[in-house]
C-alpha cells in the first residue's frame, strides 16, 4: 500500500518525514564533503610539517654557524694589540684596512668612553643602545638596524687589555651579508622570514628577510630560534601534493546512500501505520459522539494511549462537571489582594542601610552624575566625591571587574589631605563587591599602572586629583590593563542608580612596589654624560620618588618642593599653566643647571625647562625625542593631540616615521597607541606614552628619564638641540566660558562654515582644526569642563593674526559674545605673553 500523495500536507507526518528525510540526506553529503576536505587537509598537514622541520632545521643550521663566525671575527679582532692601543689613539688608516678585510663591511667604529657620549648625536639612538650594552655586558651580538633608510647590520664586540675594558669595536655590514644564506635558503621549498623582535613589549617582530614566495598563511609558519634572538619562520609549499581522497571517501559515499534507502522504507512504514491508527482513533471518537463507545485496536502505542486516556476522562466527565457548575470562583486579577506585611521589597529604599563588614555602614546613594567625566571621576570632595560615594563607586567597580572575569585590583592614592580616607572607603566597597584587593599606598600614578603590568592585579584604581586644585579629588581606572573612560565610566553610574551591585567576600593585602618601579626605570635608560637637574614635584606625590630616581641614575639634582603637602602651598600642581613654572626658571638659570623638570600632582605628567629659562612644550619635546627613536623604528607611528604643533607631522615622517592625529585624553591616546602599534605618543598636557622599551601607558618619572636620556646623550646644551628644531610663535590655550548643553553644538554650526575652511586642510578628530601653509588654529569643547579652548600658531606674528582673525569671525556668526570672548583674551594674549613662548 502507498502514501496517499493526495492528502499531503506541510504540518503532515508524510511531510515531517520528508523533511527528516532530506535533511538526513543533506546533513550526509554535506559529511562527505568535509571528509574529503578533512583528508586531503589532514594529509597535506601531516606532510608539512615534518618538511618544515627537516627543512628548515637544516637553514637554521646555516644561519647560525654564519651567526657564530661573524661573533667570533669581531672577538678575534677586538682582541688584537693594534685595535687596544687604537682605542686610546685613534688611527683612521686602521679602521680602513680593517673594513677592507672583513667581507661584507662596510663601516668599523673604535669607540671610547669619551666618545660614547657624543655618540647618539652621530650615529643614532640604536647603536648608541648597541655600544652600551656592549660596555655593560661585553657580549657580541649582530642586530639589525636601519639607518637613513637602508638597513644594516651591526656587532659590537668590548676591546679589553690588562682585563679592564678600554672600549668597543663597531662593525658595520651590507645587507649583502645575508648572501651567505642563499645557498641554504634554496634548500626549503616554500617561504622563510627573518624576522628580529622588537624592544617595545607589543610582542610583534621587525621582519629582516623575506626568500621565497608570498601568498603563506601566517598561521601555518614554524617558528625557529636563531642563536642571537632572531627568528627563522618557515613554511615548506604542499600545493604540489596530489591526494587521491576519492578512492578513501567513496565506501563511506555508499554505506550512506544504503542507509538512506532504509530509513525511506522504514519512514514509509511508519506513515502507513500513523494512518491506520488515526483512521481508528476517528472511529473511536464518532462512537462516543453517538454514546457507543467502541475503543478498537492500535498498531503504534501512542495511538493506543491517547485511547485509554480519553476513556478515563470520559469515565469521570459527569461529576467533574457537575462540581464545576456547583463552584462559584472569582476570576478577575484586579481583585486579587495581598497582605502588604507578607511583600518583600525586590530593592532597598533610597534611606535604607545594606549591611556592611567594615567599619563603617555607608547608606545608599547615587553620587552626582557630573563627575563622571571624559577621561576620569572627579569632584569637590565636602559635597561632590565624598567617601559615601566612593564607597558605592567602588561598588560598581567590584560588580563590573567580576562580571568581566577580573577580580583583582590594586588600589593607590595621592598626597592630598582627602585621599587617604577616600582610599579606604574604596578599599572597603571593592572588598565587599567580591574584589582581592592589592594595597600599593601613596604612590605615583605611573607606580600604580606599573603594578598592573608587573603584579597579579592587571586592574587599578587610582584616587587623585592630579593637577586640581586641592578642594578636589578624583578616580583614575584602569581594567584589565585597559584606561576607562567615557562610556565605560557611565556604565558604572547606571550600575549605581539601578543598585546592580551583587555583594561578595573579597580581601585586601600590602604591598610595597617602589622600589621594583625605580629600578626597573633605572636599568631602562642609558645617560652617557653628567647632568645638572633641578626637579619641581609641586609638593605632589611625585616628590620623594623623584628624588629616588636622580640619585639612582648618579644625576647632579636639586630638588623643588619635592616634599609631600596636600595644601601645595607653593603653586598648583598643574605645569602646563607658566605661572606655576616661575620659581623652577629662576632657579635653573641661577644655578645653571643643564635642565629643569616639572611634574604634576600624581605623577603622570612632565614639562621640560631648557638651560636658557625657556619653556619647551610637550609637542616640541615629541619632536627631540623622535629624532632619536625613530632612527631604530623607520616606519611605526608616533600619536601626537589635535593641541601639538602643525610640524610634528612634517618632522615625523623626515625621520622615517608615520604622524596620527588623536583626541585629547589620556584613555583616549592609550587606546589609539594601542590600536596603530605606536611607539610613542605625547599630549601638549604633558602626558608622554612610550610603547618601545615601556608599557605604553603614561608616566611623568619614566618620561622625565627618557628625556635625560636624549638630552645626556647630546654633547651641546638643551638650548641649541631644541632651537634646530621647526618651531612657531603661538598662543598658549585659551579658555572661552561656554555651558554644557551648548558648546558641542557650536562645534558643529563652526565645522558648516565655509570662510572659517576656505583654502585650508580641516580635521575633525577632536574638534576643528585648521591649518593653512603659514598657521593653524584649533576650536574645541572640552570634554571636562563647560568651556570651548582655542590655540593659534603661525610663522610670525602676522600669520597668527591672519588666523586669529578667521576663528573671531567665525565666532561672531554662531554667537557674537563667544566671539567677544575670543577676542578680548587673543588680545590680552598679544599684549602678554605670546613673546614668552619662541617655541611650540
Amino acid at each position: 500500500m502507498k502514501p496517499d500523495l493526495a492528502h499531503f500536507h506541510p504540518r503532515s507526518v508524510l511531510a515531517y518525514c520528508a523533511l527528516a528525510l532530506a535533511s538526513l540526506g543533506l546533513l550526509g553529503g554535506l559529511a562527505l564533503v568535509l571528509q574529503f576536505q578533512a583528508i586531503e587537509s589532514t594529509s597535506k598537514q601531516q606532510l608539512q610539517q615534518p618538511l618544515t622541520n627537516a627543512q628548515g632545521g637544516q637553514f637554521v643550521a646555516a644561519a647560525n654557524a654564519l651567526l657564530a663566525s661573524t661573533a667570533e671575527q669581531a672577538r678575534q679582532i677586538a682582541s688584537q694589540p693594534a685595535i687596544q692601543r687604537a682605542i686610546v689613539s685613534p688611527d683612521p688608516t686602521l679602521t680602513d684596512t680593517m673594513r677592507q678585510m672583513i667581507p661584507h663591511a662596510s663601516r668599523v667604529y673604535l669607540i671610547n668612553r669619551l666618545k660614547l657620549r657624543g655618540l647618539q648625536d652621530e650615529l643614532g639612538f640604536a647603536l648608541l643602545d648597541i655600544t652600551s650594552r656592549a660596555f655593560k655586558q661585553a657580549h657580541t651580538r649582530l642586530e639589525a638596524v636601519y639607518r637613513n633608510g637602508e638597513q644594516r647590520f651591526y656587532i659590537a664586540a668590548p676591546v679589553t687589555g690588562f682585563d679592564q675594558q678600554k672600549g668597543v669595536l663597531l662593525i658595520e655590514f651590507k645587507k649583502s651579508w645575508l648572501n651567505s644564506l642563499n645557498g641554504a635558503a634554496k634548500q626549503v621549498a616554500g617561504t622563510i622570514i627573518l624576522q628580529q623582535p622588537t624592544l617595545d613589549g607589543s610582542g610583534s617582530d621587525t621582519d629582516i628577510h623575506r626568500w621565497g614566495p608570498g601568498g603563506y598563511v601566517p598561521a601555518d609558519l614554524t617558528e625557529f630560534p636563531l642563536e642571537n634572538g632572531w627568528n627563522a619562520s618557515i613554511v615548506v609549499d604542499t600545493n604540489a601534493i596530489a591526494l587521491d581522497s576519492l578512492s578513501i571517501v567513496l565506501p563511506s559515499a555508499l554505506v550512506m546512500v544504503v542507509a538512506l534507502i532504509g530509513c525511506s522504507t522504514l519512514l514509509g512504514f511508519l506513515v502507513l501505520r500513523v494512518r491506520k491508527d488515526h483512521q481508528n482513533l476517528m472511529t473511536y471518537l464518532h462512537s462516543v459522539h453517538r454514546q457507543h463507545p467502541m475503543p478498537g485496536q492500535y498498531q503504534l502505542k501512542l495511538f493506543e494511549d491517547m485511547a485509554h486516556d480519553l476513556n478515563a476522562l470520559l469515565i469521570a466527565r459527569a461529576p467533574v462537571l457537575r462540581a464545576a457548575d456547583e463552584a462559584q470562583i472569582e476570576r478577575d486579577p484586579q481583585q486579587i489582594s495581598l497582605d502588604p506585611k507578607g511583600a518583600v521589597s525586590a530593592q532597598p529604599t533610597a534611606t535604607e542601610e545594606l549591611p556592611s563588614s567594615g567599619p563603617k555602614r555607608y547608606q545608599r546613594h547615587t553620587p552626582d552624575q557630573s563627575i563622571f567625566r571624559a577621561y576620569d571621576i572627579r569632584g569637590i570632595v565636602e559635597t561632590q566625591l565624598t567617601e559615601q560615594a566612593v564607597y558605592w563607586i567602588a561598588r560598581a567597580v567590584a560588580a563590573e571587574l567580576t562580571r568581566q572575569g577580573h577580580d583583582r585590583i590594586a588600589l593607590a592614592w595621592d598626597g592630598r589631605h582627602s585621599s587617604p580616607l577616600l582610599a579606604q572607603a574604596a578599599e572597603q566597597g571593592l572588598v565587599e563587591g567580591g574584589c582581592r584587593v592589592l594595597i600599593l599606598g601613596q604612590v605615583p600614578t605611573g607606580a600604580l599602572y606599573y603594578a598592573t603590568h608587573e603584579t597579579v592585579a592587571t586592574s587599578g584604581m587610582m584616587i587623585t586629583g592630579s593637577h586640581n586644585p586641592p578642594e578636589y579629588n578624583g578616580i583614575k581606572l584602569v581594567f584589565d590593563r585597559q584606561a576607562q573612560s567615557g562610556k565605560q565610566l557611565q556604565r558604572l553610574y547606571k550600575r549605581i542608580v539601578d543598585h546592580d551591585l551583587p555583594s561578595g567576600r573579597g580581601s585586601s593585602e600590602s604591598q610595597d612596589i617602589q622600589d621594583d618601579y625605580l629600578t626597573r626605570i633605572e636599568s631602562d635608560v642609558h645617560i652617557s654624560r653628567d647632568l645638572k637637574v633641578v626637579i619641581d614635584a609641586g609638593n605632589g606625590v611625585a616628590g620623594p620618588c623623584a628624588e629616588r630616581l636622580m640619585e639612582m641614575l648618579d644625576l647632579d639634582y636639586t630638588p623643588l618642593y619635592c616634599d609631600i603637602d596636600g595644601d601645595f602651598p607653593n603653586h598648583a600642581p598643574d605645569p602646563t599653566e607658566p605661572e606655576n613654572l616661575a620659581d623652577l626658571i629662576a632657579i635653573v638659570q641661577s644655578m645653571g643647571a643643564d635642565l629643569g623638570l616639572a611634574l604634576d600632582g600624581d605623577g603622570d605628567r612632565v614639562i621640560l625647562v631648557d638651560n636658557k629659562g625657556h619653556i619647551v612644550w610637550p609637542d616640541t619635546t615629541l619632536m627631540m625625542l623622535c629624532d632619536g627613536l625613530l632612527q631604530n623604528h623607520l616606519g611605526r607611528s608616533i600619536i601626537y593631540d589635535v593641541k601639538s604643533t602643525r610640524h610634528l607631522g612634517s618632522h615625523v615622517r623626515k625621520l622615517g616615521g608615520k604622524p596620527i592625529i588623536a583626541a585629547t585624553g589620556h584613555s583616549l591616546m592609550k587606546a589609539s597607541i594601542k590600536e596603530h602599534h605606536a611607539i610613542l605618543g605625547a599630549e601638549f598636557s604633558g602626558h608622554y606614552y612610550f610603547a618601545d622599551r615601556w608599557y605604553g601607558f603614561d608616566d611623568g618619572l619614566y618620561a622625565a628619564a627618557r628625556i635625560l636620556e636624549r638630552l645626556g646623550n647630546h654633547d651641546g646644551d638643551v638650548e641649541s638641540l631644541i632651537s634646530a628644531l621647526p618651531h612657531d610663535t603661538s598662543t598658549p590655550e585659551i579658555s572661552i566660558a561656554c555651558a554644557d548643553d551648548r558648546k558641542f553644538d557650536v562645534i558643529k554650526q563652526l565645522a558648516k562654515d565655509r570662510l572659517l575652511v576656505q583654502g585650508a586642510k580641516l580635521t575633525t578628530v577632536d574638534g576643528l582644526r585648521i591649518e593653512t601653509r603659514e598657521s593653524w588654529g584649533l576650536i574645541r569643547a572640552s570634554n571636562t569642563t563647560p568651556r570651548l579652548t582655542v590655540r593659534i600658531a603661525g610663522d610670525n606674528q602676522d600669520c597668527l593674526s591672519a588666523m586669529h582673525l578667521r576663528l573671531v569671525n567665525a565666532l561672531n556668526s554662531v554667537d557674537p559674545e563667544l566671539g567677544q570672548q575670543l577676542e578680548q583674551a587673543l588680545t590680552k594674549v598679544a599684549g602678554a605673553s605670546l613673546s614668552l613662548e619662541p617655541v611650540d
